[in-house]
């Protein structure tokens, strides 16, 4: 994300009113991401709902380094929430491991193993992208294959409705031979939208096409930096704030492409900001004021399921949901003739918005970053109206020799 050298110089006038801009934006993002989490787990008081999703913006390290722990065996790590909230890491064969105890800031957070599993998260990627075909020929109207590697069980969406998902219940055990997988069909499922129509969370405009900035990256071989956004946005793109001036002007510019990768893993492209301008790992949150803008201090490859998310739109504004599954397949969205891979996060939420436009907007939670959005199924624009959104995990901009600030 963006900000321009003269902000930064106002930024130093600006003092106490600047900061108290800043607690009034933290304390709307607060009211709306608690407004989502006890949505979902209507058992919670909100100081504990307050008190959970602090401690959730500090275990992603700890998330991390379970994985890369127990990477020979890593099934799955998920986020529980009852009877209260804890970590469960899922492995590949029957070797127990003690649960132990992660203690942070803001509290402390067991960590239980549960093994036994059938695969290991790849190999349930594997199965998943092998057993696809066979899908798609069974079930006309697949809109999508969603995967939960730790439960060995996959859901696949449809656009029929319930008396057409019962005409397909009779080749279930067929693909569940195949497989090895539990399957389940999802019904009234339309497909997804690629979310363009046309400091992440800005504006990308090309004519009347509009996409949304994803995160500030860097360019390993060339030291270079930039800003990503989604690879099926257009090439030539103008950036443009929320009205900021500068000599009473609006500030707006155009970026230069540099590369991108869309596929059936990838959407993703970057690019580099002109002079004089610079780019700050900063994005837009419940305000699009400039002063409003929070600081991302750290990018992870991917979240946890069940964890929270959030994101600014530059169409629909901003929004918090959880993560349903990071082994989604959002059908048709990977291009005419290239088949998605279950390697996408889905994005579920009772308050979530999306639409399109909304493509490449930076997905956060607190101070950390996760990935782009690639997709979304939506009815309309406003909280609820997004029935589900899928994202591009960070760690997959590495293909194009990306990483974080």
């Amino acid at each position: 994300m963006k900000r321009m050298a003269w902000l930064l110089m106002v930024a130093g006038v600006a003092g106490s009113g600047v900061a108290a801009a800043q607690d009034a934006e933290t304390d709307e993002e607060l009211a709306v991401a608690v407004k989502a989490y006890m949505a979902g787990h209507d058992q919670v008081t909100m100081d504990e709902a307050v008190r959970r999703l602090q401690v959730q913006a500090e275990l992603a390290p700890f998330s991390e380094n379970l994985q890369g722990e127990f990477a020979e065996r890593f099934t799955a790590i998920r986020l529980m929430h009852a009877p209260d909230q804890y970590i469960r890491v899922d492995l590949k064969g029957d070797r127990p491991v003690p649960s132990r105890v992660i203690r942070t800031a803001s509290g402390e957070t067991r960590v239980e193993f549960r093994v036994g599993r059938t695969f290991t998260q790849e190999e349930f990627r594997t199965r998943i992208k092998d057993t696809a075909p066979l899908i798609r020929s069974l079930i006309p109207g697949v809109s999508g294959i969603t995967g939960f590697a730790g439960d060995n069980r996959v859901v696949v969406s449809i656009e029929g409705n319930a008396d057409e998902a019962a005409r397909y219940a009779g080749v279930l055990p067929k693909i569940e031979r195949v497989s090895g997988l539990k399957v389940e069909l999802e019904h009234s499922q339309g497909r997804e939208s690629n979310a363009s129509n046309a400091s992440g969370g800005a504006v990308l405009q090309n004519n009347n096409d509009y996409c949304t900035t994803g995160f500030a990256v860097l360019h390993k071989a060339t030291n270079t930096r930039g800003i990503i956004t989604a690879a099926h946005c257009p090439d030539a793109l103008i950036y443009g704030n929320y009205g900021s001036t500068q000599n009473n002007t609006k500030v707006t510019f155009p970026l230069t492409f540099q590369n991108a990768i869309f596929d059936g893993s990838h959407d993703v492209q970057w690019h580099t900001i002109p002079a004089p301008h610079g780019v700050t790992q900063e994005v837009f949150g419940s305000s699009n004021s400039e002063y409003g803008k929070r600081s991302i201090m750290f990018m992870y490859a991917a979240p946890m399921e069940d964890s929270n998310l959030c994101f600014r739109g530059a169409v629909s504004g901003y929004s918090c949901g959880r993560v349903v599954s990071v082994t989604h397949v959002p059908e048709g969205t990977c291009g005419a003739s290239i088949a998605c891979n279950p390697d996408w996060v889905r994005v579920e939420g009772s308050a979530l918005s999306c639409t399109g436009g909304d493509s490449g907007a930076a997905v956060f939670w607190q101070n950390s970053g996760f990935g782009i959005v690639k997709s979304g199924k939506w009815t309309g624009v406003g909280a609820g109206n997004c029935d589900r959104l899928t994202v591009m995990p960070f760690g997959r901009v590495s293909a194009l020799g990306l990483r974080g600030l």
